[in-house]
């Protein structure tokens, strides 16, 4: 499930909320805030239960603009979800 609009708002550049606290989120935050651009980044969840296979978006700020995990996955390709 996608994070909510709300929590996303509300944690703007927070390193504090769960998808900015890896330090992979950390990177991409900073790298969208510095370079001033919009970051599109896949990732994929697997040390986790459900994995995850999804993007986080970032805007010029480095804040969180979304958060989309996908649903529909593509057979014999993405079985593993």
């Amino acid at each position: 499930m996608s994070t909510p609009a709300s929590d996303i708002a509300a944690a703007g550049t927070d390193r504090s909320a769960p998808f900015l606290a890896s330090s992979l989120g950390a990177v991409l935050c900073d790298a969208a805030s510095s370079s001033r651009v919009w970051i599109v980044a896949g990732i994929n969840e697997i040390g986790r239960t459900p994995k995850i296979n999804g993007a986080w978006i970032f805007m010029p700020n480095g804040a969180l603009a979304g958060d989309y995990h996908k649903h529909y996955f593509v057979r014999g390709f993405e079985d593993a979800y």
